[in-house]
């Protein structure tokens, strides 16, 4: 697992340097849009490695190689996880700095990263059943289709959820936590089909 998510990393490293960059730009932005985008398009740098794998044939390679599909497929979530929270990080550090200069509230500066991050996860969750069970050009229209649709839902939430900020804190816990337990149980769902997907495939 471990050389799986380092050959994806030195992928990602290497072929697409300049939007790792602006990731870390956006994430460290407070503004609220930038954030959004950070974290979403995170949840998609793996779709990229994914992409690249094809290129080169790395499936056929794989298979002769002491991997399993389970190995083979949850890396790549794990990628997406991993990517996801080094821009939640860093979106942490932006909107903390930012708070201290304006002497504002830090904790409901930070409130918001959590649900940009499920929606990240259920970004993730949507695609991948389709990028592997039909590889990435032939669902790539579908991808499409489906980052649009969330990726406008995740700015609208953000948006209610940073209106709404003192609301939750006082009484809105329990939607986080409900919206954070379906983002994890769509994950799981999502692994398992993916997981099928990938083996029909091949």
């Amino acid at each position: 697992m471990k050389g799986l998510l380092l050959k994806d990393i030195y992928t990602l490293t290497k072929q697409v340097r300049i939007f790792l960059i602006m990731i870390i730009c956006f994430s460290l932005t407070p503004n609220a849009s930038m954030t959004a985008f950070a974290i979403c398009y995170s949840a998609m740098l793996p779709i990229t490695a994914l992409a690249y794998d094809e290129r080169s044939k790395w499936d056929k390679l794989a298979m002769m190689m002491p991997y399993s599909v389970k190995e083979l497929v949850f890396s790549k979530y794990l990628l997406g996880y991993l990517c996801m929270l080094v821009a939640s990080i860093l979106s942490m550090i932006g909107k903390i700095a930012f708070a201290l200069i304006r002497h504002e509230n830090m904790i409901e500066a930070l409130i918001p990263i959590l649900p940009l991050f499920c929606v990240g996860v259920l970004l993730q969750s949507l695609n991948f059943p389709f990028m592997f069970r039909l590889g990435v050009e032939k669902g790539r229209i579908l991808y499409l289709g489906t980052t649009v649709i969330i990726v406008v839902c995740g700015l609208f939430l953000f948006q209610l959820v940073e209106d709404k900020i003192s609301y939750i804190m006082e009484h809105g816990i329990l939607y986080v936590v409900i919206f954070t337990l379906f983002t994890i149980i769509s994950a799981i769902i999502s692994v398992l089909i993916s997981i099928k997907g990938y083996q029909n495939k091949e």
